[in-house]
């Protein structure tokens, strides 16, 4: 029996091993044939203890302004990308800060997809987001996203009735609100752009869900300051690296102190910045049409990877049961 077995766990490992190879060698022959889209990612590398501060403000935009232009020295991207809450005050609010990032799109022709903080007006109720936005070469905005996924006792307070004293305890607690599921996708020269802000990206079920709404591209904008010279960040990067496989599309990685990265659709880094660096990094970035088999089924494979080894296990049980029962006999 334990031969029998040893061989179907070979042929299993055999089979897969081999249909690895194959689909990698597909992956990469579409790959090859797919046109390159120039890509610049900035890392500002803020420190958080400033990032809010109002004095500070010129100067951020100044750095990233900075920092984009060398971008575009280093190679004209047509797509470039700031991290989540980049903009350090209310975007459309502040009239003449939002003007000077509009500016930065136009004068320099790009599209520019980058993180602000949002606040809108509803029947004199104030309404707060998290958003990621896109402004195109005209200087204007084609595009809003408000994060759908916030984080509890960060960007709100879950249960807020019952929890009633959680902002006289945690300071800093956000009032936020989050976004619906079915925003429209960002539009880049033909391409779709599913965002995904900050730890958005370890959910697979929003990654899934732009992909099958028709998303070429995903970028994920996130401010990793608040975990520091942690292994957080690396955590953060290799859970995006997983939703790249999963939906075998390309994954733009750009956060405010690291890790920025470049995904390809087979998971694998093409270009990084390193944690707590400023800087900038340009890329041609390909955007292959392929199908996932997740995308097609799924969570059904691992379902079935949970279900099939508690078959097994009550199969032995009941087994067991039954000799032990056949003893007594």
């Amino acid at each position: 029996m334990a031969v029998v077995e040893v061989l179907v766990f070979v042929v299993l490992f055999t089979l897969n091993y081999a249909y690895g190879i194959h689909r990698i060698s597909e992956i990469d022959e579409v790959i090859s044939r797919s046109r390159p889209v120039k890509v610049a990612v900035i890392q500002g590398n803020i420190p958080q203890d400033v990032k809010w501060d109002k004095e500070f403000q010129e100067g951020t935009i100044k750095r990233y302004n900075v920092l984009t232009e060398q971008a575009l020295e280093e190679g004209h991207a047509k797509l470039v990308v700031w991290p989540e809450t980049a903009v350090p005050f209310y975007f459309g609010i502040d009239i003449p800060m939002s003007l000077k990032v509009l500016n930065i799109a136009k004068n320099n022709g790009i599209y520019l997809i980058f993180g602000a903080p949002g606040l809108e007006y509803h029947d004199s109720k104030p309404f707060y987001y998290n958003w990621a936005l896109l402004a195109s070469p005209r200087g204007r905005i084609t595009g809003v996203y408000a994060k759908e996924h916030l984080v509890p006792f960060g960007e709100y307070v879950p249960l807020k009735k019952l929890l009633f004293f959680v902002h006289k305890l945690a300071e800093g607690v956000g009032d936020f609100v989050a976004g619906d599921e079915n925003q429209p996708l960002f539009e880049v020269d033909g391409k779709k752009i599913g965002a995904l802000i900050c730890y958005e990206v370890i959910f697979p079920e929003l990654a899934l869900n732009k992909c099958r709404r028709g998303a070429n591209l995903l970028v994920n904008i996130s401010n990793d300051a608040w975990f520091g010279d942690t292994s957080a960040p690396y955590q953060h990067l290799e859970m995006a690296q997983a939703r790249a496989i999963e939906t075998r599309l390309p994954l733009i990685r750009c956060t405010n102190t690291g890790i920025s990265a470049f995904i390809n659709v087979k998971g694998e880094i093409d270009g990084i910045i390193p944690l707590n660096r400023t800087g900038y990094m340009v890329k041609e970035m390909r955007i292959p049409h392929l199908q996932s088999t997740y995308v097609e089924g799924r969570d059904a494979i691992a379902w079935i990877c949970v279900i099939f080894p508690v078959l097994v296990i009550l199969n032995a049980l009941y087994d067991k049961i039954k000799k032990s029962s056949n003893k007594d006999v």
